[in-house]
């Protein structure tokens, strides 16, 4: 039985990408990023129904369907792209002696809020607030 996760890289068996609980039952595998992709999906879905004035219909139930889908793994794999590439800009631990541990994380941490201190954020706020009530 599969289980409607998105789908995972690797060569790994199917058994190891669903861990089961102490009892060898399957367990359910819930991440934000699979809500927040679903979320964007269903919101996307929704809106390609609209526009195509298909919903409420049967035909508007098939295509915000297989929009659904489609736009939850696209979105799914986006955020895991996303997430290997922010590992990999994170310091890693190296056995020749650079610094590592938690002062260079929260260095990291320092650097991000710094560009985000940076951020012309009135301007993103009046942005977003004009697409919201122009979507109205």
């Amino acid at each position: 039985m599969t289980h409607g996760g998105p789908p995972t890289s690797g060569s790994a068996p199917p058994s190891s990408q669903s861990p089961a609980s102490g009892n060898g039952q399957p367990r359910l595998q819930l991440s934000p990023a699979q809500v927040l992709a679903s979320s964007a999906a269903a919101v996307s879905a929704a809106v390609v129904a609209s526009f195509f004035g298909v919903a409420g219909s049967l035909i508007g139930a098939a295509v915000t369907s297989v929009v659904a889908t489609v736009a939850t793994a696209l979105y799914a794999h986006s955020l895991q792209v996303t997430r290997q590439r922010v590992r990999q800009r994170l310091p890693r631990p190296s056995a020749d002696g650079a610094p590592s541990g938690p002062g260079v994380v929260r260095t990291a941490v320092e650097e991000v809020r710094h560009h985000a201190r940076r951020l012309p954020w009135r301007a993103i706020a009046v942005g977003t607030v004009t697409v919201f009530l122009l979507a109205l």
